[in-house]
């Protein structure tokens, strides 16, 4: 699904978007990747063909090992040559797929995870680290895709460690997120 310079694999409830963005200049572009989830409250109103890469919880730009931000020239008149497109789909092939695939197994890895590693780890070892939100938003996250699953007590667990990290932090970061975490931590889907 998708159109224009926006594509998403529908994998219900797992949503995986590619999107292709032109540099303001309009001399090259960069390929964003995300993964975003149905059941997300940003995601309800939002028709499954319409998810933009921008959206997703989990986020990766397309980039050559030992870079974050690349793009790809475009040859004269805007488009690309041969080699260009290759080198892209090369790249995609390797770094993309194993982007996606780390949430392949739904609702793996946040099924399998334990409130060790989450306490202990802010990049925990089970989500490629070049993927992962700020700390809050991944245990936000988590804390939703266990309640959906129906871990609700798990969840709460999971919501404690949000509100503190947020306490931790007084209140700088993430403090717009109290209110969720303190419905997930009741078992409340937030």
């Amino acid at each position: 699904a998708g159109s224009g310079k926006d594509f998403v694999r529908l994998a219900a409830p797992v949503r995986h978007c590619v999107n292709i963005q032109s540099r303001s200049d309009g001399a090259a572009c960069c390929v964003n990747l995300g993964v975003t989830f149905d059941f997300l409250p940003e995601m309800r109103e939002t028709m499954p063909s319409k998810t933009d890469a921008s959206a997703c919880e989990f986020r990766v730009r397309l980039a050559p090992e030992g870079q974050a931000d690349f793009w790809w020239s475009y040859s004269r008149f805007g488009i690309f040559n041969r080699r260009t497109a290759h080198a892209i789909v090369r790249l995609f092939d390797r770094v993309g797929a194993s982007f996606f695939s780390g949430f392949a197994q739904f609702p793996k890895p946040f099924s399998e995870i334990t409130l060790d590693e989450l306490r202990e780890s802010r990049h925990p070892a089970r989500f490629p680290e070049f993927s992962l939100p700020t700390r809050v938003r991944l245990l936000l996250t988590t804390a939703r895709v266990l309640v959906h699953i129906g871990e609700r007590d798990r969840a709460g667990r999971v919501a404690e460690l949000g509100i503190a990290e947020i306490e931790s932090n007084g209140r700088q970061s993430g403090a717009g997120l109290l209110s969720a975490f303190r419905r997930l931590k009741g078992g409340e889907f937030a």
